[in-house]
């Protein structure tokens, strides 16, 4: 998809798969479905989600973000950042859902993901990203 298309075309639509599984996960936390079979589809959504958008991430940091003369270095500062915040959000998910209750976790989850769709829309592309047509 990104070969054909260019990391800069797909770069928003990535996030917007990324950031899919939190929907899932809401819709589940309210409904609360018994059904396994709808449970394990809201998983499988977010395999793919997580996978297909980790994929634009992980190419923009190695096409934007490290390309140079210290790529490793650069590449490997990218990515620890990107751990990092997933380490500290995780650390206080569950105070937070705590504090705001399941249903409503979910909720604020979603609300604090606009900054990262609007980043995403408007980040500068540095290097040129050109699709492989075939």
């Amino acid at each position: 998809y990104i070969a054909r298309r260019g990391l800069r075309r797909t770069l928003f639509t990535l996030c917007c798969i990324f950031n899919l599984p939190f929907g899932v996960y809401a819709l589940l936390a309210w409904f609360q479905p018994s059904s396994m079979w709808l449970v394990g589809g809201g998983i499988v959504v977010e395999y793919f989600g997580y996978g297909f958008g980790f994929v634009g991430l992980t190419l923009f940091m190695m096409q934007q973000v490290a390309p140079g003369k210290h790529q490793m270095a650069h590449y490997a500062f990218a990515s620890g950042i990107m751990n990092l915040s997933v380490m500290l959000a995780g650390a206080v998910s569950g105070y937070l859902s705590d504090a705001l209750g399941y249903g409503m976790f979910f909720l604020a989850v979603m609300l604090a993901t606009v900054p990262a769709f609007l980043v995403t829309w408007f980040v500068p592309f540095t290097y040129d990203d050109k699709p492989n047509d075939k």
